[in-house]
């Protein structure tokens, strides 16, 4: 019995056996597939050869671009032309003045940084994060120096007892008397000098006032600190032959009250 005959018998011989028409069944089904490739073939997109010029590759990036709008082709780094449209795709603004300011940054204080991030390349939101973590490390190192600072001065008050303000007086003299910088006597006067500054001008003071200068200083006003109000206690009570000891000695009462009066200002912080 000879076989049914088949669509591909009207086919050339050399295309009747192609792998392609293997599963096609009939006729119809050739045509529907014919129909669908050149469907897929208008929308399709050719990519250009190797020896393509300038303006078929442009042509191909357009149109690749519009077909698949999340695709960014890799530019060329020296194409400035490219690496600008890739930066504007990326988010960077049409503009420097586009940027936005964390709060607490002036923008005003701000251009030339922001015509420099623009001329990077940088996006709106690297911007933005960039100066907000630049703000809070520079917000945490002022406050960590404003605690060092307040910390220093502290122990320089604790160290300087009741005398601080009698010391501060004889600082201020010293700057005052030597012409001392604008800067640095602003500071000074806005309790702003670092507790080394401070004592270091207190310690010229004292030389130079050893040597014969007189910066003006109130003696009359002139308070013990901590440790020289125990030190006079304890040489009145080291002097076993004195008149502390001594009960019959005419000053025995005041001494005994001196040395009261003494060891209070020590612990008080020099007051008597």
């Amino acid at each position: 019995m000879p076989p049914e005959p088949s669509w591909r018998d009207s086919l050339p011989e050399e295309i009747r056996s192609h792998k392609t028409l293997v599963d096609v069944a009939d006729v119809g089904s050739l045509a529907k597939q014919f129909i669908d490739a050149q469907a897929a073939a208008g929308t399709s997109i050719r990519i250009p050869g190797p020896d393509a010029g300038n303006e078929a590759l442009t042509a191909f990036h357009a149109k690749l671009a519009e077909k698949v709008p999340g695709l960014i082709p890799t530019p060329d780094p020296d194409n400035a032309d490219q690496m600008s449209a890739l930066y504007t795709r990326m988010g960077r603004p049409a503009e420097a003045v586009g940027y936005e300011h964390p709060e607490g940054v002036d923008p005003t204080q701000m251009v030339d940084f922001a015509k420099l991030a623009h001329s990077l390349g940088l996006t709106k939101a690297q911007y933005k994060g960039m100066l907000t973590s630049l703000v809070e490390k520079t917000t945490k190192t002022t406050e960590e120096v404003d605690e060092q600072f307040q910390a220093a001065s502290r122990a320089l008050k604790q160290e300087w007892g009741i005398v601080y303000e009698d010391n501060l007086q004889l600082v201020q003299s010293v700057m005052k008397g030597t012409d001392a910088p604008k800067e640095l006597m602003e500071l000074a006067a806005d309790n702003k000098l670092p507790a080394d500054s401070l004592k270091w001008l207190y310690n010229i003071g004292k030389q130079l006032g050893s040597e014969g200068i007189n910066f003006q200083k109130d003696e009359s006003t002139t308070r013990l600190s901590p440790s020289e109000a125990k030190s006079r206690s304890d040489e009145i009570m080291n002097d076993r032959k004195g008149p502390y000891w001594d009960g019959a000695h005419p000053q025995h009462k005041e001494y005994v009250q001196r040395v009261v009066d003494l060891n209070r200002a020590a612990a008080a912080g020099g007051k008597l």
